[in-house]
């Protein structure tokens, strides 16, 4: 089967997903720091909860949860629901410092296509853009195509 039919199953089993745009994969956190998550999620009002990687229990866990809007945008053919969360991560959610620290971060929407958000690295989200605006895209199609290879999971750093 040609890859461009394979990438068009995908994307259709992907449809009413959501994404993360902020932060980006390897993007630099510390414990203790608080940052925000920002996203779109499929589904006014959607439920989602942020989670972390406990490293000393080695389980996933949740560290906060938000609750998207219910008035959405519409992009590429699209309509998303904004939702923006502050997150604190405590030292349990970073690997040991040699001389650098990972924390492993998803987020998950209640009741949607994908249990787990699309997530980007530091150009992924110029990426959909550009594929939207530029060549017409789909925002889901583009959205899949531009994701980080982590995806749906965050690497983030702590520099030490």
């Amino acid at each position: 089967m040609h890859l461009r039919w394979i990438s068009a199953f995908v994307v259709a089993g992907v449809a009413g997903a959501g994404c993360v745009f902020s932060p980006t994969s390897g993007e630099s956190r510390c414990p203790g720091t608080p940052f925000t998550v920002k996203g779109f999620a499929s589904a006014p009002g959607a439920s989602l909860t942020v989670e972390a990687f406990n490293d000393d229990s080695g389980v996933w866990e949740s560290v906060a949860g938000a609750t998207a809007v219910t008035g959405g945008t519409t992009f590429g053919g699209r309509t998303l629901y904004v939702f923006s969360v502050s997150v604190t991560l405590g030292d349990q959610h970073f690997s040991a410092f040699t001389p650098d620290a990972f924390a492993s971060v998803r987020v998950r929407e209640e009741g949607g296509a994908l249990t787990q958000l699309v997530t980007y690295d530091y150009d992924g989200v110029g990426c959909v853009t550009n594929r939207v605006f530029d060549e017409g895209e789909d925002w889901f199609a583009a959205g899949f195509e531009c994701r980080s290879d982590g995806s749906p999971v965050l690497s983030l750093v702590c520099i030490g």
